[in-house]
This record gives C-alpha cells, sequence and structure tokens, in this order.
C-alpha cells in the first residue's frame, strides 16, 4: 500500500484432503477496511459474472492514490456461467470468458440484490490442444480455449469452518 510494506502475522489454512487450489490467511490485524461479501449463494446457469486480477503483473501503481484505500486496483473481467460439476471431492465452476495468467487465485463474483457475491476461485483457463502444419512439419500448442475452470466457494467455506476453530 502506497509502496510502504509491512510484515504481519497470520494463520495459513488449506485442506490437505481436498484437492481444490484454495487456501486462506486467517490475518491478526485488518489491513483494510471490511466490506458485506456473500460467500456461497446460489447461482444460475447463463449468469453473468466477473472475476478479479492483476493479468501479466498489471495494476493500478501511484494513478489512483484516493481511490481503494490506496491499495493497487485490479483488473475486472466478466464471463458467463457455463456449467458445474464434482469431480471427486472438488467442485468445479466453469465459466466462459477469455482469462489471462495472472488471474488464477483471484476471486470469481457474481451480483445479485445489490450483493457480491463470490461463486469461487480462479484455477485457470483450459488449454485448447493445437496443431500447426508448416513446411517443416507440425507444431503442436496450447491455446487458451475461452474455458475458465473456477474452484468453488463451498472450499472456501470449509476453510472457514476451519478457521473459527483456530
Amino acid at each position: 500500500r502506497e509502496s510502504d510494506w509491512r510484515d504481519i502475522t497470520g494463520v495459513v489454512l488449506l485442506d490437505s484432503n481436498s484437492s481444490a487450489d484454495i487456501i486462506l490467511i486467517k490475518l491478526e490485524q485488518d489491513i483494510s477496511p471490511r466490506h458485506p461479501i456473500v460467500i456461497g449463494e446460489p447461482f444460475s446457469l447463463g449468469q453473468e459474472s466477473f472475476f478479479l486480477g492483476f493479468p501479466l503483473g498489471k495494476f493500478t501503481e501511484d494513478t489512483i492514490p484516493y481511490m481503494n484505500n490506496a491499495y493497487p486496483i485490479p483488473f475486472v473481467k466478466s464471463a458467463t456461467v457455463s456449467t458445474f460439476f464434482k469431480d471427486a471431492d472438488l467442485v468445479k465452476i466453469y465459466l466462459d470468458g477469455f482469462n489471462n495468467s495472472g488471474f488464477s487465485g483471484g476471486p470469481a463474483i457474481t451480483e445479485s440484490k445489490n450483493e457480491i457475491n463470490i461463486l469461487g476461485v480462479i484455477k485457470g483457463y483450459l488449454p485448447d490442444d493445437k496443431i500447426a502444419k508448416t513446411p517443416m512439419g507440425n507444431i503442436n500448442f496450447d491455446s487458451n480455449s475461452g474455458i475458465i475452470e473456477v474452484h468453488s466457494s463451498k472450499h472456501i467455506l470449509d476453510l472457514l469452518k476451519k478457521a473459527s476453530s483456530i
């Protein structure tokens, strides 16, 4: 914040029995103002969603110091909730939108009745295997499929239950 980094202490929480790519850090003090959010409310297929992150390491630094309590402001992108399913112990939600590196680990959110709902945490985009035919032979490469994998907020709620006992 304002180029003034300071050490703070906290407890790292992760569920070693889950394949969800989610951790929570329970801090001993607030680092920003608190704002109400909802975690795990129902969503519907076709619903508009948003996700936040810092693609390619980019963020607003010292450009708008009076906004966001002088913390960096993430990029905001949109996507459509396309489907969801349970894969072993992991609940996955898939969004249709274009994701870039730098959004992984950021929140996927929906908005309903003027409330922000945390849908889950961005895992990344699903690669689409491609083959380019060239005079020198075929080249295999991955491209961005436009499908974004989100690990459900169910896993956040599980960790919050764990945190309440600490």
